[in-house]
């Protein structure tokens, strides 16, 4: 294998696990955010019958209660 072909495809595989663990740590970071914000009382989060998430504001919370 040429050494610059070589190069190019180790610089490649590189960039696209670093884009890639970027992106995976910002969603994480996110979600304990979010999870923070729930615990604090802040809002409410809940899991709708498709599997998606809404986010409810905080008098919506009390007033259930």
């Amino acid at each position: 294998m040429d050494p610059i072909l070589h190069t190019v495809i180790a610089l490649a595989t590189i960039y696209i696990s670093y884009k890639v663990g970027t992106r995976m740590r910002a969603k994480a970071e996110i979600e304990k955010y979010t999870e923070f914000l729930e615990q604090q009382g802040f809002v409410c989060i809940e899991q709708m019958k498709d599997g998606s998430y809404e986010f409810i504001k905080h008098w919506k919370r009390q007033e259930q209660n």
